[in-house]
C-alpha cells in the first residue's frame, strides 16, 4: 500500500496539469455538446454560449493555477529557510510543483485562446 504522503506529493506536484487536462476536457466536451444539441448559436449576456463559457472555464483554471504557483513558491521558500537543502525534498518538490503549474497555466491559455479567436460554428 502507498503511503498517503507520497499520494499527497503526487497530487501536489501534478496538479498544474491536472487543472489543465480538466479545462480542456470541459471546454471540448462542452463544445461538441453545444454543436450536437443544436445549442451553439444561443447567445448569453450579448456573447457566443461556447466562447463565453470557454472563457470561463478557462479564467477559473488559470486562477487555479495561479493559487498553485504561489503556494508552490511558498512551500519551497519555507522549506529552504527551515532545514538545510540536503536534509529534505521539500525545497526541490515546492519548485516542482511551481514550475508544473506554470507549465499548466502556459497549455491553459493556449488551450483557451482558440475560445476567443474563433467564431462559435459547428460546420466543418
Amino acid at each position: 500500500m502507498m503511503e498517503p504522503r507520497f499520494r499527497r506529493t503526487t497530487l501536489t506536484v501534478t496538479a498544474g496539469l491536472l487543472i489543465w487536462a480538466a479545462d480542456f476536457l470541459f471546454i471540448y466536451v462542452f463544445a461538441a455538446l453545444a454543436c450536437a444539441r443544436g445549442f451553439a448559436h444561443t447567445t448569453l449576456l450579448g456573447f457566443a454560449i461556447v466562447p463565453l463559457v470557454s472563457t470561463i472555464a478557462t479564467a477559473v483554471a488559470a486562477v487555479a493555477s495561479i493559487a498553485l504557483i504561489v503556494a508552490g513558491a511558498h512551500r519551497a521558500a519555507a522549506a529552504t529557510s527551515h532545514v538545510p537543502d540536503d536534509a529534505t525534498a521539500a525545497p526541490f518538490l515546492g519548485r516542482l510543483a511551481t514550475i508544473v503549474a506554470m507549465l499548466g497555466l502556459i497549455a491553459i491559455a493556449l488551450t483557451g485562446l482558440p475560445g476567443l479567436l474563433v467564431r462559435g460554428t459547428c460546420e466543418m
